[in-house]
């Protein structure tokens, strides 16, 4: 008598809570439904026979949206990866031209002062030829401003090559004379250095102009 009753009882309409601003979803009224039947345990009609149904289309539904905002998501995740990638790999290329603009700067500005410092060296060695003390004070004079421009250039990165009794070396060496080595003197030395050559960092600004010592074959 009660299952007449249930199939039989008119489906009422659902009380909707229009507090809120939200639409009232297909999940929302399966839910209502849902309490209504605890409530009153009256099965409105058609209810029993749909309920399932209605209840797996809503689930399928939901999955779906789940399943296409987690897809929405890795891309806005994956967008923001790239981005923040991009922006590294800009923020390094930009650091990376400014440091080669400035070392290119630097390398011009040494290079157009290594003429003043072969005037010093070549002023010095002219002096050094006169004997009288007049010529060693302008000698004292010059070294003092020589050592200040070579500290000038040691705290800009520069330094000049290996010089004098080193190894000839064809990377930052140019060599104008050789001549038979003295005894004990390594094939391949220099030994005498007519120009001092200079390098920043890595870049050589100009090679040392040398003369090499060669061992003469037996």
């Amino acid at each position: 008598m009660h299952s007449q009753t249930l199939r039989r009882q008119r489906r009422r309409p659902l009380a909707v809570d229009t507090s809120s601003d939200s639409p009232v979803t297909a999940a929302d009224e399966l839910v209502r439904e849902a309490h209504e039947l605890m409530e009153t345990g009256i099965a409105p009609e058609g209810v029993a026979e749909s309920f399932p149904a209605r209840l797996e289309e809503e689930l399928r539904r939901l999955t779906e949206a789940e399943a296409a905002a987690a897809a929405a998501l890795a891309t806005t995740r994956d967008q923001h990866l790239r981005l923040a990638a991009d922006y590294e790999n800009f923020r390094k290329r930009s650091a990376a031209e400014k440091d080669s603009l400035r070392s290119a700067t630097q390398a011009d500005t040494v290079e157009a002062l290594l003429g003043v410092v072969d005037s010093f060296e070549q002023a010095r060695a002219s002096l050094l030829r006169d004997a009288d003390e007049a010529a060693r004070r302008v000698v004292e004079a010059y070294d003092a401003v020589h050592r200040q421009l070579l500290a000038s250039f040691k705290r800009l990165g520069v330094e000049a090559v290996p010089g004098e009794g080193e190894p000839f070396d064809p990377e930052v060496h140019e060599a104008i004379m050789r001549e038979p080595a003295a005894e004990g003197v390594p094939d391949g030395t220099v030994v005498q250095e007519f120009r001092k050559g200079f390098r920043l960092g890595s870049r050589l600004l100009r090679p040392g102009m040398v003369k090499v010592a060669f061992v003469e074959d037996a």
